[in-house]
């Protein structure tokens, strides 16, 4: 803004009207005073701005380093919980068919196709959520 920011005082011995160049000289002055005044104050500005800055930058690089650890934790939680939860189904997998080959009432066979079955689709949707993860880590082959 154009608006005055103080006033420059000149003091001659006698009074006098000063003459224009005078006054030229007074305004250039002036206008330089302001100049630098204002560069000053926008530089204590942008010094404010730039230590918000490097505070939201800090933050930012600490929220990264925290979401890089939680992904870590999950990716190793959801291997051990793939091998905690695979072994006991390949077990009942393996089981059922064993049981199929046996001799079986009517009914018994179809019980032990369901269990075949039923396990099956649950190792199979164990995987799928395994896939995703993968997915997610930039890890599917």
């Amino acid at each position: 803004t154009d608006l005055p920011m103080g006033s420059i005082c000149v003091v001659d011995t006698k009074p006098r009207t000063p003459m224009k160049w005078e006054m030229e000289v007074l305004r250039t002055l002036a206008d330089q005073i302001g100049a630098n005044l204002r560069l000053r104050v926008e530089k204590k500005e942008n010094q404010v701005l730039i230590k918000k800055l490097q505070e939201q930058e800090l933050q930012l690089v600490e929220a990264k380093r925290i979401a890089e650890q939680n992904a870590k934790y999950k990716a190793e939680y959801l291997a051990t919980m793939s091998h905690e939860i695979r072994t006991p189904i390949n077990a009942v997998i393996g089981m059922s068919d064993l049981l199929a080959v046996t001799e079986l009432s009517e009914q018994q066979l179809e019980c032990s196709k369901i269990i075949s079955t039923s396990s099956r689709a649950l190792l199979q949707l164990i995987n799928n959520i395994l896939d995703v993860s993968k997915i997610e880590q930039g890890k599917l082959e």
